[in-house]
């Protein structure tokens, strides 16, 4: 899932642009890659 940084809509994960305002989405797989260790870690300690 892709979130739109012009109106916060999040779009699917193979869209390229926006599917309400049609601005280009940013290539997130090292932000999505990130999170999701630092979360499966905290979820795991937890």
């Amino acid at each position: 899932m892709r979130k739109c940084s012009q109106c916060d809509t999040n779009n699917g994960p193979q869209d390229k642009i926006c599917m309400v305002c049609d601005s280009p989405l940013p290539a997130s797989r090292v932000r999505i890659n990130l999170t999701g260790r630092k979360r499966s870690r905290g979820a795991q300690a937890g």
